[in-house]
């Protein structure tokens, strides 16, 4: 963070850790159809003396979970897992690194967002569903749709993303 524009408050430590897993299912020229998994953790220490709003924010889980507002839901712990079931078709246009796709995703996070104490309790889980149609040109995650809804809120969202996602 920049210190000096928070008059020199700022005291935190924050430990963020990410994996992800692919596995595989059909692999020819029709078709491709693989699992992916991401799990996220992202822990704040209680004895931080300051913690600002923006590291609050990067606990949210709206930052790592689809179907929930970007940003909604901060806290100090944070642990999601983003399952996908993803499904790409032969090269449009007949170039070899243009390639439509369709995403199922399942997402499932918690956090401290309603007393910011690190206790974890079953009324603070989140859970999404949706599906998305995606187009990756060159290896990277060019332009993508949602159907997102998250199941706890009872909440649609419709979303269009241009991003630089490997």
């Amino acid at each position: 963070m920049y210190p000096h524009l928070m008059n020199n408050l700022s005291d935190y430590s924050a430990l963020t850790f990410q994996f992800r897993g692919y596995l595989p299912f059909i692999e020819d020229e029709k078709i491709s159809v693989y699992i992916a998994n991401r799990f996220h953790l992202y822990y704040i220490p209680l004895s931080s003396s300051y913690i600002p709003v923006s590291a609050l924010t990067e606990g949210s889980l709206g930052c790592a979970m689809r179907g929930i507002y970007w940003c909604q839901y901060e806290g100090t712990f944070r642990l999601v897992n983003n399952l996908d079931i993803r499904i790409f078709f032969p090269e449009i246009f007949k170039q070899n690194y243009i390639y439509p796709g369709i995403i199922i995703f399942f997402d499932i996070g918690v956090n401290d967002y309603k007393h910011l104490d690190q206790v974890i309790s079953t009324e603070n889980i989140q859970y999404s569903t949706g599906i998305g149609a995606i187009l990756v040109v060159m290896g990277i995650d060019l332009v993508d749709f949602y159907i997102e809804y998250n199941i706890k809120d009872s909440q649609l969202f419709l979303r269009l993303r241009f991003s630089t996602f490997f």
